[in-house]
């Protein structure tokens, strides 16, 4: 692979990719993964992709992925790790660290609080073209 298609390959984006952004809303293809049904036959590229793996109510629905409280995870496994599969509910809203979690370190001590409550998980179902969207 040049470097050039491998500039490509790794910016370019695909229904199903995911990504935090502090938009509250639904943007441009982009939807809040918040767990919502949509209709199988209107987002079937994105059903495609993830099918029923978070959940739906008849056959004619799919649930997006809830992120909310949570944070994204690979689907798969590897040595010393669990089998993960799409759609997995895993870890915890909350978590207090405890000494033998930590691994050992040499280094000072900093206290840092991070408040990311102002990002949203979203999901692309769609591609656009934002300059054909601009001139109509």
């Amino acid at each position: 692979m040049t470097s050039l298609q491998a500039q490509m390959y790794y910016t370019q984006v695909l229904v199903g990719d995911y990504k935090y952004s502090t938009r509250k809303s639904d943007e441009l293809g982009w939807l809040q993964c918040d767990g919502r049904l949509l209709d199988r036959t209107i987002y079937s590229a994105l059903f495609n992709i993830i099918g029923t793996a978070f959940g739906s109510t008849n056959s004619t629905n799919f649930r997006l992925q809830y992120f909310r409280g949570r944070v994204p995870g690979d689907a798969g496994s590897a040595a010393g790790l669990s089998i993960r599969n799409l759609g997995d509910k895993v870890g915890a809203e909350t978590h207090v660290l405890t000494v033998n979690e930590m691994p050992s370190h040499d280094s000072e001590a900093v206290m840092m609080h991070w408040n990311l409550s102002f990002l949203h998980p979203m999901c692309l179902v769609e591609k656009t073209n934002d300059r054909k969207r601009e001139q109509t």
